[in-house]
């Protein structure tokens, strides 16, 4: 079974890849300067995800349920994590979103 990434991964390895006009080599460098706690995609994933979702219109590995089963776990008033594969999740929130964008 290939390894998958949250949605919000995939959003921010599409996002990447294209601030790096589609240069996948670029793109892992960047990745690795925006997320530095965070595991780096490879080249061929950047590519892959972009392709996939260009020819399809949806992510690889991401079902319809997987917006719901992250949200199940999320308290939204105190933005607390419930244990499961949705703390993996939260905690890629926390420690790999970007502070800013200049």
């Amino acid at each position: 079974m290939p390894f998958t990434f949250s949605v919000a991964e995939y959003a921010d390895i599409i996002f990447v890849y294209g601030f790096c006009d589609g240069n996948s080599v670029q793109a892992v460098a960047e990745y690795q300067q925006r997320f530095p706690n965070c595991r780096v995609p490879t080249r061929r994933v950047f590519t892959r995800v972009y392709q996939t979702l260009r020819d399809t219109g949806t992510l690889p590995g991401v079902r319809i349920t997987a917006e719901r089963d992250v949200n199940e776990g999320v308290d939204e008033e105190e933005g607390n994590c419930s244990g499961g594969t949705e703390q993996s999740t939260c905690e890629y929130e926390k420690n790999c979103k970007m502070s800013s964008c200049s």
